[in-house]
């Protein structure tokens, strides 16, 4: 008694081989045009395309903070908080991505191509 068909198995390779095509073409899709995004205070102070390496210092109310934009990624490099758990949250690569810097009123975040955040299937 054969459990398993010629045509379970075709169905099996067909949908490992779907699966594998989306891994590859996932992280060249969140790349693609994105842009971080740096707001203070909740105005928007700086938009930089991740293609473009910068280190650009922010001043929050609570003091000064860099930014670090580098091989397609975003993060809080140095902070004045007294914590730094916005630093430890490390590079911000995806489109939707965001570290917070309480006590500086801080917020960085990755958007896509066009400006706007890039959302899956479950938060449309």
């Amino acid at each position: 008694m054969n459990l398993v068909t010629r045509g379970d198995i075709v169905l099996i390779c067909l949908l490992l081989a779907a699966a594998a095509s989306g891994f590859m073409l996932a992280p060249h899709a969140a790349g693609a045009g994105g842009h971080a995004v740096v707001e203070v205070d909740g105005r928007r102070v700086l938009e930089v395309p991740l293609d473009r390496d910068v280190t650009i210092p922010v001043t929050g109310p609570a003091g000064e903070s860099v930014i670090v934009v580098e091989d397609g990624a975003v993060r809080i490099d140095t902070s004045c908080c007294p914590h730094r758990i916005c630093v430890r949250m490390g590079s911000l690569r995806a489109p939707g991505e965001v570290a917070v810097c309480v006590p500086n009123r801080l917020v960085v975040s990755v958007t896509g191509g066009s400006g706007q955040a890039e959302f899956d299937g479950v938060t449309q």
